[in-house]
């Protein structure tokens, strides 16, 4: 009997393993391409029910997490760049339509906030 619970755990186990290391990334790296998202750096997450709108102008870095509901707008004319480690709250949003907006390494913008980079500035954060 206890050897059928040290199997049952080693099962768990292994397919806990399984879904942390390969299914997940598998899943996170789709909905990026899904997004139109290319320049993105390891480890970045962008949830599923992001906006984004140009997506060949947005720059993302290793480790970037962009919470649900956020926006990332650059337009065609804007550019958005986040450095490694930044975080984006639930439903923020960053608008670059004629400007930029670049963020250095580990930053964050928390839920509900708007940041707009338009009229051909430039809105750099840095921390």
């Amino acid at each position: 009997m206890w050897k059928d619970r040290q199997l049952g755990v080693l099962v768990h186990d292994i397919l806990k393993n399984l879904a942390k290391n390969i299914i997940r990334p598998i899943y996170r790296r789709s909905c990026m391409i899904l997004l139109g998202l290319t320049k993105v750096g390891r480890d970045a997450y962008v949830h599923h029910t992001v906006h984004v709108e140009s997506p060949r102008n947005i720059n993302l870095g290793d480790g970037v997490h962009v919470h649900y509901g956020s926006e990332l707008r650059a337009g065609s004319n804007g550019h958005i760049s986040l450095g490694g480690g930044c975080r984006i709250g639930p439903n923020a949003m960053i608008i670059a339509s004629k400007g930029q907006v670049v963020m250095g390494p580990n930053g964050y913008v928390g839920p509900y906030s708007i940041l707009r980079g338009d009229g051909g500035y430039l809105l750099e954060i840095m921390y």
